[in-house]
Formats: structure tokens, C-alpha cells, sequence
């Protein structure tokens, strides 16, 4: 018989290899030859009895070997838990390297960005906290915050505030991301820490009443009155002093705000103030705190008894169709246009707000000057008209050469210059006024002067006046100059004075 080196079993002695554990039976030696040989080294060797120290008795010696013990096959159920234990363990292993990645910080950001996207008051709640616990984290104060970003001005904004999530910024902020806790015990979790904004209304006069949103926030009795927390967003702030009120909006909103500082910290001294607006565009409207408050009619506008406060801003607007030109937001600090001062024809009450890139009458005139100084001179035999000529005259036209007035000019120049009567026309423009209709587009009424000079000296020179009332240009920003669209019709051309001319 053999037995396993490995296992122990108990083979057939020409086995090679072990039935139990398979392994190779050469690589040992049966305990038999073992026996073998240990029985002829004894027989060739002397061997004295020795006496057993504490016994004084013999020793035997034998070189019987006992076979190693066999061991027990593993069972079903054991193999089955080894199994189960590892794949337990890889699956553990598996989640967590799953909520390693998924609860890393970026990924954490990633879906935090995706949240802010939505500008949606529910979830955004569902991921903020707030560094102030007096304030009240819900989807109905945050809907101040979501409103802001949804207003058609703030896109840009916006866009750069879900840039900035997660990334250092140098600028105020109005949420930071911080650590909130565990999960599943192993992971970092984090939140949108929300920074609530303060008002403080600072009065010079006791007695101020406040209200914000139409809800009343109290009375500044010892000069100053703070209300908050609030969310970040733009609030509508009216203060009462003995039923004389004034209404103003703060933008309380921290993100690229240069002006956060001021607007949450609001300077109260209810005097009035009175000025007048002049401007650049007609029928433009005079906004006070983004209110209209006035027009302009023929270059001004006047305002009076305002209630000022700090911060009052002024700014002249004009919205058309789909285009909207305004001025700068001009501010009024609290020692200017005081209407106790005001005097209608005084430069000290006059307060300019032109809109930057606004053609004036003056430039209109210059433009057709340069047109019919051209036209006057083509008209004359001695001038040239050839395709050069042409192409310069094309120019002061829209789509050139196949502009329909551009050809009325050019039949009326070759009509001049064929005449056997007529030397030569010179004309002379004069603008009446003018009204921008749109973004770089105007309406201009303007005189138009006609000389006619004969040839023959016993001719006197005839003198007409007509007006054109309706003429459409467009300023081409692009080569910085006017272009006429349309000089309105036969039914926009009057006959001011024919020269006796039947």
C-alpha cells in the first residue's frame, strides 16, 4: 500500500498517483521502503543497549514508522460556505470601490451642478444647508433665489455661477461646498452651504417704516434697523416717513455683484429731489429705480419731487420691436438736485443721459450734404459719370445700384444732363428733425433746396423748396456710414415752394 505524501490516503501500491488529492506518488517514498531501509543500516551497525537515565532501563530501538493520518475529504456544505464567503467578499470588495467613485468629491460636484441647473426650489433644497440656523432652508425661500436666475438678465450670471461650483473663486459667494456627515459609515458626504444675506436700513430721521415684498419688517427707532436672514435675490424696499414713502430694489444677491456692499446696507435721508433729463433719443423713457417716471420731448424730460434715498438711480430707456438702446444708470447722491433748489433753465439742475452709438441730426446732415454735393456735381456736363461715379453715388444707398431711389437720383442727374436748357441743379439739405425708429435705424423729415442754373444767361436762376417727410436710413456700423433704405413715396413728398414753376 501507499500512502499520500500530501493527503494521507491510502493508495494500491503500483499507484502513481494519489486517488484522493491527485498528487504524484513518486515524489515520496512509501513508509514501507522506508522501513527497508532503515532495517539493513541497523543490521551492519553494532548497536549497544543504552540505559534510559531516569528508568535505568533499555531502550529498544525501532525504526517502525507510523503512516501519516489521513485526512478527511471536505464536505459539500464546507466547500459551499468557502464559495459563498468569497463571493460575498468580492462583492463587498466591489461596492466598496463603486462607493469610492461615486462618493468621491468630483462626482459628488458633478451632481451638484446638475441640481443647480434645474433652478428648480425643491431640489436645490434637498442638497443645501445653511450656515445661519435661524434660517429656514425651504423650496419657498429659495424660490426668491431660483426667480433671479430665471430672469432673462441674469443668463450670463448664471451661466457663471454653475462654472464656479467647486472651483476656488476669489469673489463673494453666496453658497460654498462643505463636509456634511458620513456615508454608509466609509464615505464623505457634501452639501451646498447656503450664506443668507442681511439688510441693514440706516435712517436719519426715527420713526421709518419698512416694508420688504409689501410685508412690513418693523420701524427703524435707534437709526438702524437690520432685517435678515433672507435669501439672496432682488427685493422690492418701501420706507415711510409721515405718508411721504419711497420704493427702490436691492439686488441682494452676493455672486458678481459689485454693488452687494451698498444695496445691503441702505442709507436713508427722505428729502426730495427734482432735475431734468436731456438726452439723445426721442420718445425715450426716463426711469427712476427702473420705474418710468417721464419721456423725452425734444431732448428733455423733467422730474420732480423724488423721493431720494441711497442708491436712487436714473437711466434713460427706448425699447423697440425687438431691440432695447439705453444710457448709463446715473446715480444721485444725497446732496445733489435738492428740490428746494431746483430751477427749470439752471445747468445746476440738468442732468445729460445720451445712449452711447445714437446718430444726432447733425450727423445726418453732414451725410446728405456729402449726397447732394455729389448729385449737384454729376448733374453737370463737365462732370464725369461713368461706372466709377456710379458706384460712389451707389453707396450712400441700401443694396446700392438696386435701391429704387438710388435710380430716381441717377434719372434725374441724366435727365439734367441731357437737358439743352438745363446747365447743372445744385441742392442744398437742410434736416428737420429725425426720430431713431430702431437699433442704428431713423426717420428723417428734411428740406431739400433745388438751384437750377441755365445755360443761357438770359435765364434767371429758378429756387424750389420740397420736403421729403418720411425718409428711412440705417447707420452701417460696419463701414461707418448712413445708408437711405427709402425716401418714403410720392405720398411723403410735399412741394414747399415750386419757384413759379407751372
Amino acid at each position: 500500500m501507499k500512502f499520500c505524501w500530501n493527503c494521507g490516503h491510502e493508495n494500491e501500491s503500483d499507484s502513481l498517483f494519489c486517488e484522493e488529492c491527485g498528487s504524484d506518488l513518486q515524489e515520496g517514498i512509501s513508509p514501507g521502503e522506508e522501513l527497508k531501509k532503515d532495517s539493513k543500516k541497523s543490521s551492519t551497525e553494532p548497536q549497544e543497549p543504552q540505559e534510559s537515565k531516569e528508568t535505568n532501563q533499555p531502550i529498544v530501538n525501532s525504526t517502525s514508522i507510523q503512516p501519516p493520518i489521513p485526512k478527511e475529504p471536505m464536505t459539500k456544505k464546507r466547500k459551499t460556505g468557502l464559495i459563498t464567503g468569497g463571493v460575498g467578499l468580492a462583492l463587498l470588495v466591489g461596492l466598496y470601490s463603486y462607493g469610492n467613485y461615486y462618493f468621491s468629491y468630483e462626482q459628488q460636484v458633478n451632481r451638484m451642478v446638475e441640481t443647480i441647473k434645474t433652478k428648480d426650489p425643491d431640489k436645490w433644497a434637498e442638497l443645501m444647508i445653511s450656515s445661519d440656523p435661524s434660517y429656514k432652508l425651504t423650496s419657498d425661500n429659495l424660490k426668491k433665489m431660483t426667480d433671479y436666475y430665471k430672469d432673462d438678465q441674469q443668463k450670463e450670471k448664471f451661466s457663471n455661477l454653475v462654472g464656479s461650483i467647486g472651483k476656488s473663486s476669489q469673489g463673494p459667494s453666496d453658497f460654498n461646498i462643505k463636509p456634511n456627515g458620513k456615508s454608509f459609515v466609509f464615505f464623505n458626504k457634501y452639501a451646498l452651504e447656503l450664506e443668507p444675506v442681511y439688510l441693514t436700513i440706516e435712517a436719519q430721521q426715527p420713526g421709518v417704516s419698512v416694508e420688504i415684498d409689501g410685508k412690513k419688517q418693523g420701524d427703524v427707532k435707534e437709526k438702524e434697523l437690520k432685517v435678515g436672514p433672507l435669501t439672496p435675490g432682488k427685493y422690492d424696499i418701501k420706507v415711510t416717513l409721515k405718508k411721504v414713502s419711497t420704493d427702490s430694489k436691492a439686488d441682494l444677491v452676493r455672486f458678481q455683484n459689485d454693488d452687494f456692499e451698498t444695496n445691503s446696507h441702505m442709507k436713508l435721508d427722505l428729502h426730495k429731489v427734482s432735475f431734468v433729463v436731456k438726452s439723445n433719443v426721442e420718445d425715450a423713457e426716463v426711469l427712476v429705480d427702473n420705474k418710468k417716471i417721464a419721456t423725452i420731448k425734444d431732448g428733455s424730460a423733467e422730474v420732480k419731487d423724488i423721493v431720494w434715498h441711497q442708491g436712487l438711480a436714473v437711466q434713460v430707456k427706448k425699447k423697440f420691436d425687438k431691440q432695447v438702446v439705453e444710457s448709463e444708470i446715473r446715480k444721485i447722491e444725497s446732496e445733489e438736485f435738492l428740490a428746494s433748489q431746483f430751477e427749470k433753465e439752471s445747468y445746476g439742475s440738468e442732468m445729460m443721459l445720451e445712449i452711447k452709438g445714437i446718430k444726432s441730426k447733425d450727423d445726418v446732415q453732414s451725410f446728405l450734404y456729402g449726397l447732394y454735393s455729389d448729385v449737384s456735381s454729376y448733374t453737370s456736363e463737365y462732370s464725369d459719370l461713368d461706372g466709377m461715379e456710379k458706384s460712389d453715388l451707389a453707396k450712400y444707398f441700401q443694396n446700392g445700384e438696386d435701391n429704387a431711389d438710388y435710380q430716381d437720383f441717377l434719372k434725374f442727374i441724366t435727365d439734367v444732363r441731357s437737358s439743352s436748357e438745363k446747365s447743372s441743379v445744385q441742392g442744398e439739405p437742410k434736416v428737420e428733425k429725425m426720430t431713431m425708429i430702431g437699433k442704428d435705424r431713423y426717420q428723417v423729415q428734411y428740406l431739400i433746396k433745388y438751384r437750377t442754373v441755365y445755360k443761357s444767361y438770359k435765364m434767371d436762376d429758378v429756387v424750389q423748396v420740397f420736403r421729403y417727410t418720411k425718409g428711412t436710413m440705417v447707420y452701417n456700423q460696419e463701414e461707418e456710414r448712413f445708408e437711405i433704405v427709402d425716401l418714403g413715396g410720392k405720398e411723403n413728398f410735399e412741394v414747399v415752394d415750386n419757384g413759379g414753376v407751372s
